[in-house]
């Protein structure tokens, strides 16, 4: 894909531009300190996506606000007492030592146990519950697959999970700019993608894959 890239500052925002040959200029604000990207078509000029950035400036400082006050987490230690979230929910970890295979259990809608042998540490109780988000989340992404193919006129043959730290999925052979299942509003529904963040260029060529991130189930990486 043909590209080049620069900077806008307006005022404290800087921008970072991005020429892509697509079709239409998208907008973003990436977690956690609030970078700025626009992706733009190589059609348009500077002076058109400068335009562009600053009617958007007042929407870029809100969202860069939001961010700034996020609650911060310290670094997860996985051990009882911590609080992680399942599908936006907040629960407290219990860990519980034992000799059997280890599990991860939801109980009585407050607690998450996490079954692991004694002597277990850091890295293995993180891989054990990750491993737990990666099950559930493979549960919840196919229903959504068959809602939206429909919708947006692609046929997913391949999809996988992947540990992301910036983005809530991406796929491959078309124009996605976000794919966020809206861990903040994903309560009692479950995880839900929002139609107004998915930009699909014309229906692209079998295959078509999709990679989605545990993040949409876990707030703690």
């Amino acid at each position: 894909m043909n590209t080049n890239s620069y900077q806008i500052t307006l005022g404290e925002v800087i921008i970072d531009v991005v020429r892509k040959d697509i079709k239409n200029i998208n907008l973003a604000v990436y977690p956690p300190n609030g970078r700025v990207r626009i992706s733009t078509p190589l059609k348009l000029d500077d002076e058109q996506v400068r335009l562009f950035a600053i009617s958007k400036l007042s929407w870029i400082k809100k969202q860069q606000e939001k961010l700034q006050n996020q609650p911060r987490q310290t670094p997860r230690e996985y051990v009882s007492g911590e609080t992680h979230y399942f599908q936006g929910q907040p629960y407290r970890l219990n860990v519980i030592y034992q000799q059997l295979p280890p599990k991860v259990i939801i109980r009585n809608k407050s607690f998450l146990d996490l079954y692991v042998k004694q002597g277990s540490h850091q890295q293995q109780r993180e891989d054990i519950l990750i491993h737990w988000y990666r099950q559930e989340l493979k549960k919840i992404v196919p229903p959504l697959i068959k809602k939206w193919q429909p919708i947006i006129g692609v046929e997913i043959e391949e999809w996988r999970i992947k540990k992301m730290k910036t983005k809530w999925g991406t796929c491959q052979y078309c124009s996605v700019k976000d794919f966020d299942f809206s861990l903040r509003q994903a309560e009692e529904q479950g995880v839900r993608s929002r139609e107004r963040d998915l930009r699909f260029s014309p229906p692209p060529p079998a295959p078509f894959s999709l990679a989605v991130s545990t993040r949409i189930l876990s707030l703690t990486e």
